[in-house]
């Protein structure tokens, strides 16, 4: 957790934060019985029966750059003009024999 929330804050320009735990950690140590809590870049809700947290990410351009980065460029949508052409499900050879 303290990882990616160090990613994040990376991707944003801020640079780590100071500390061992950060800003996620910290947050998720605080929250109350409620379980639900939020810093700049996460929505989240702890569940204590099951053990299990559920993690929203809130900067969506930030999730846009991991990916573009964490892939090499190839999550990256294609601008409209990089799309190609739609084509027929049909092979030319499915064509030819149509056309025969």
């Amino acid at each position: 957790m303290t990882a990616m929330d160090n990613v994040f804050h990376m991707l944003d320009g801020k640079g780590i934060p100071p500390g061992y735990n950060g800003p996620l950690i910290t947050a998720i140590n605080q929250t109350g019985p409620e379980g639900k809590g939020q810093t700049d870049y996460f929505k989240f809700a702890l569940y204590a029966g099951n053990g299990n947290m559920h993690l929203e990410f809130r900067r969506i351009d930030l999730v846009d750059q991991l990916n573009s980065v964490a892939g090499g460029g190839a999550l990256r949508k294609p601008k409209p003009e990089q799309q190609q052409p739609e084509t027929s499900n049909k092979s030319e050879t499915q064509n030819e024999l149509i056309a025969a």
